[in-house]
């Protein structure tokens, strides 16, 4: 039987080292991505209505930036889904507008409103204690 002749030491390395990078990118793009999406902003309605009122940049409690920009044309996609108008309501309420002079627009995230209650004690919770919260980029 005829055998073929080991390669040189060099090629043995370089294939090595080939085959160790093939191996970690392949390895790092697995787990990048395996990886679950960000968590979407979460801005609440007071910092919306703060924001609004005071047309300054305000902090979030999760550290995000919050601008608000006064528009007098309304946006082309109306407010609609229950949750949407419900949060309309509730931010013209704050603002002292009618529900109609607020548009709340979202382009690509759904919007999510749901309540949390301000006080630790849930029982006795009333509307008014409740705050609804807006998930991802709106207008």
């Amino acid at each position: 039987m005829l055998r073929l002749p080991a390669p040189p030491l060099i090629v043995q390395a370089l294939g090595l080292v080939i085959a160790t990078l093939v191996a970690t990118h392949l390895t790092t793009m697995l787990v990048v991505l395996s990886l679950p999406p960000p968590a979407p902003d979460i801005y609440r309605l007071s910092e919306v209505v703060r924001t609004v009122k005071t047309q300054q940049v305000v902090e979030t409690r999760d550290g995000l930036p919050l601008a608000a920009r006064m528009d007098w044309r309304r946006p082309d996609p109306e407010t609609d889904g229950r949750r949407q108008i419900d949060f309309r309501n509730r931010l013209a309420q704050q603002l002292g507008v009618a529900p109609r002079d607020v548009v709340v627009s979202q382009n690509n995230t759904r919007i999510i409103a749901i309540f949390v209650t301000r006080r630790s004690n849930d029982a006795g919770r009333t509307p008014q204690d409740m705050e609804p919260l807006i998930w991802g980029d709106f207008q």
